[in-house]
Formats: structure tokens, sequence, C-alpha cells
């Protein structure tokens, strides 16, 4: 067989007047799989408001439309007949398909724009702004609930003087429980508000073992060395075996609170942290006492720390007579003799040039704070 010549002699130009021409189409986002032509559907009308024509194709329920362009540069389809060589050429019409995507039409929601900034920060947010926008939904008020339930409390005039009676000055907040108007030192602080009747016995099984202890078979719980000079005076001081006992538990809280002044913030924070060897109760207790959950562990404040030293100093001025030399205390507390001398002053207590706390009655008035310069 010969080779077949591509001569070709134009016989025929049929031009697109008013009839529908030949539509070359070119889809948008590809090409045509061969395999999926059979199933397109074409359909092809002209709009009467432009005179244009628009073709759609649907295949496997995804929209394709197009407009078919008129430009300047006319294009033909050629078609030759291979006995004559004569070719017929038609005008053809230019398309561009497009996927026909769904608008999602837009919402308006109902929201202020703070809840719609919690809502991006739970979203999208960090790990602190989610945690801070879940608390703000949690601690959030409802003001129908509170304005019905103070619609439903009775004010009396006796409610408001104990009211009265009941505000605190924000600098004893640090304290423990106590009777500043009391008449005699004794009733100013009590033994009985600090170590509540509900944590007493949780200390009995460490006294015990403590009591009958030799003084090297303590140092293995590696107590401080304010403990084993505190109690040696405390054991001379007291003859009475439940003055003993109440004086040791005395010390036992006071070792645990100095562990936990002691303790790093990052130690804070670790997974079963315990600021108490003998007891995991008396542990939980001292934490939710002096310091704060958090999403992350635990974590202790100034204010707390402030507290946790306010309790130490009490308890050894209950054990020793109101009196005691706050040099003592620094390392157990981890802080230094100006904090110790202004906590002494909040406590009631006057600190002399040697240093020495004495707690008596009338009681020191607490230091006022500092006013920062505005700059």
């Amino acid at each position: 067989m010969g080779k077949l010549s591509r001569k070709g002699v134009v016989s025929e130009i049929i031009l697109a007047k008013d009839r529908l021409p030949p539509i070359i189409v070119d889809f948008q986002n590809g090409n045509v799989d061969p395999n999926e032509i059979g199933c397109l559907n074409v359909n092809v009308h002209k709009c009467e408001r432009t005179n244009k024509r628009l073709v759609s194709v649907t295949s496997d329920g995804i929209g394709y439309k197009g407009v078919c362009k008129n430009p300047l540069l006319r294009r033909f389809i050629a078609i030759r007949r291979k006995s004559t060589r004569e070719v017929r050429l038609f005008e053809a019409a230019m398309c561009t398909l497009s996927p026909c995507l769904e608008q999602t039409k837009a919402v308006k929601l109902n929201l202020s724009d703070n809840e719609i900034r919690r809502a991006l920060a739970k979203a999208y947010g960090t790990k602190a702004r989610r945690m801070n926008a879940v608390l703000a939904e949690t601690l959030k008020l409802d003001a129908d609930e509170v304005k019905e339930a103070a619609a439903n409390v009775e004010i009396t005039e006796e409610r408001l003087e104990e009211a009265s009676k009941m505000k605190v000055d924000p600098v004893y907040e640090v304290l423990p429980p106590h009777q500043r108007e009391a008449k005699e030192i004794e009733e100013v602080y009590k033994l009985e508000d600090i170590l509540v009747e509900e944590i007493l016995h949780h200390f009995d099984e460490e006294v015990k073992r403590i009591m009958n202890c030799t003084p090297e078979e303590l140092k293995e719980n590696n107590l401080s060395e304010f403990f084993f000079s505190a109690w040696q005076v405390l054991q001379c001081k007291y003859d009475g075996m439940e003055r003993k006992i109440l004086s040791l538990k005395c010390l036992l809280f006071v070792e645990c609170l100095g562990h936990l002044l002691q303790t790093s913030a990052v130690n804070l924070r670790k997974v079963g942290y315990s600021t108490c060897y003998f007891s995991e109760t008396l542990s939980d207790y001292i934490l939710n006492l002096f310091t704060s959950k958090m999403v992350n562990g635990r974590s202790c404040s100034k204010a707390q720390q402030d507290k946790a030293i306010c309790y130490v100093l009490v308890l050894c001025f209950l054990n020793f007579d109101y009196k005691v030399d706050i040099t003592t205390l620094i390392k157990v507390t981890k802080s230094s003799v100006t904090r110790l001398t202004q906590l002494c002053r909040v406590i009631g207590a006057r600190v002399d040039k040697q240093r020495i706390a004495t707690l008596r009655l009338p009681l020191a008035v607490p230091p006022v704070p500092r006013k920062q310069k505005k700059t």
C-alpha cells in the first residue's frame, strides 16, 4: 500500500450564520476520560436575552457549563474526502466548560462578638486560649437566674449587720482562722482551728514511729534541721505525753509546708506530686489549701506562699510560747528576713533588732503596702 497523500483542495466553506455550528469544547479542570464519553449528557440552547449559545454537560452528577465565544479569529473544522481529496471547511464555535460548584449560602448567626471570639478560640486557638474559652462558658452566669435568685432573698437588718461583721481586710486573707478582737493572746489563734479534727488522725502512725525512733533513723526521711532542733526543745519543754504528741503533729505540719514552699514551680506541675511523705490524704489537704489546680498540674501563687508562711509562723508561736527567732525559719520557708518580718506584722507580732518575733496584745498593726509610682 502506497503512502497516503495529505494534499487536498478546498471545495466548500460552510459559515456559521444562524444555524448551530460545530462546537469545540474545552474542560477547564482537565481532560475527558475516553471511557466516560458515552456517559456525557449534552444540552445546547440559545439565551434569548444575550443571544448567546449556552452549553451544559453533566457526568456522574457533576455539571459543567459555558458560553460559546465569538472571537475575532474564526476557527474551522476541515473534513477531507480521501477518494477525491476534496476538503470541506465548517466554521466552529469555541466553548470552555467550567464545573458548577454549589455555593453555600451565608448563614447569619445570632452571636455576639465575644461569643464568636470564644468559638474561634475553641476551634483554632492555642491550648491556653481554648481552656480560657471553656472556663468563660463554664463560669458564665445567667442574668435571669441571678435576678430570680436575688428576688427570693429576704434582706433584713440582722443580715446586714452579720455581713458587715464578716468583711475581712484583704491583708488578713493569708492568715489562718483568728480573732483579732480577743481579750487574751491564747484566744487570737487556736491550734484546733489549724490542725482541724479531720486531719489529726492522719499524723498518728508517723507520730508513733518518730516517738520510738532514734535521731539516726529519722534522718532517713530527709527531715529538716529545724525539725530536729525544735523537736529536741519541745521534748524537754513538755512533760505530758498528750502535749508532746500535739506539738510533734505541729512540727510535722510545718515540715510539710516547708517542703511545699521549697518545691519549684516545675516540680509542682508534675503528676503525682506529694508534699507529705507519710500521708497522701494529708498531702491532698495541704495542696487544696495552699495551691491552685491548673490544666497542667498545680501552681502556688505569691499570696498562697504568704499564706503557707503565715501558717508556719503561727504554729511556731503556739509551740514556743509566742516567741520565735525568725532567722531559723529562713531555710524552711525559703524566704528572706524582710518578708518574714512583714508577715509577722500581718499576724500581729513584733520583731526586734535581734530578729526575735513576739506575739502579744495589743497586736501590731500590719504594714501598709506601698503605692507604685506612675511612670
